[in-house]
């Protein structure tokens, strides 16, 4: 694999017809059975991958799932039933204007006094321009040891965010863990007398456990239908009311749906 790399590294991506000679490579070499067809989209996304900037993968700042500094613990542990994320930014005030922290759950999971402030336990935040290359970033990722910065613009202003699995999906494609909400455990949840579906539940299913019937002749899933009552992918916090049920949209992606809350209305 590593001369077939070297190989590669003769070809440029801006000379004309680069990447399709490249292309053309990594099928000769499917054919020979040099390598298989999952070496060679990870072949191509490498080559792809120093050619990224922040900008391109990160979370926009209307997507970000965010505390404030003056926060209590018990703030935190109950957002953290409905996201499982393991670290949340952390605002100066209400009125969003600066970034002063990054809260990392584990550092309340021992916490007795749900009257703490969080200012008191957040981490100090790292921040990297949109311009910055993703190669630069996950080298400073694993120097580091942080896993979450803050992406700013060319103004200093908060545009977003992004993680080193942001960075990795780059290469390896989807990561999902046991806590992603669009895997298939628990896609209906009741926390707190709150009811949660992740976006994958087929249509079917959720007709059946709350014995209506919504129409699934376009969609298979829950997601797409809702979706399309919004006319787009919305972002988090978006609410919409369709089929006697309103729908809070608690996360999602710059692809589907994820998770939602879920009531009926009159």
């Amino acid at each position: 694999m590593k001369n077939l790399l070297n190989q590669i590294k003769n070809i440029s991506f801006q000379e004309p017809g680069g990447v399709d000679e490249i292309k053309q490579t990594l099928a000769n070499w499917q054919e020979r059975k040099l390598i298989d067809s999952g070496q060679c989209e990870m072949i191509m996304s490498i080559l792809k991958f120093s050619r990224l900037q922040v900008r391109d993968v990160m979370i926009n700042r209307s997507q970000m799932v965010t505390l404030v500094q003056d926060s209590k613990v018990n703030v935190i542990k109950s957002l953290n039933n409905g996201y499982k994320h393991s670290r949340y930014p952390v605002w100066k005030s209400e009125a969003k204007d600066e970034i002063v922290g990054l809260m990392l759950v584990k550092d309340i999971l021992n916490q007795d006094d749900s009257n703490i402030e969080i200012s008191k336990l957040m981490r100090k935040p790292v921040f990297v321009p949109e311009s910055q290359r993703l190669d630069t970033l996950l080298r400073s990722f694993k120097l580091s040891h942080v896993h979450m910065a803050i992406v700013v613009d060319e103004f200093g202003g908060v545009s977003g965010l992004i993680t080193i699995e942001d960075v990795l999906e780059q290469i390896v494609g989807d990561i999902e863990d046991e806590h992603d909400a669009n895997n298939d455990r628990e896609p209906i949840s009741v926390i707190e007398g709150r009811t949660y579906i992740r976006g994958l539940l087929p249509i079917k299913e959720f007709n059946n456990h709350f014995s209506v019937k919504l129409d699934d002749g376009y969609f298979d899933t829950i997601s797409g239908i809702i979706a399309r009552q919004f006319g787009k992918i919305p972002i988090n916090g978006e609410k919409i009311i369709y089929g006697g049920f309103e729908f809070t949209v608690i996360q999602a992606d710059q692809r589907r749906i994820n998770l939602m809350e879920v009531k009926p209305v009159s």
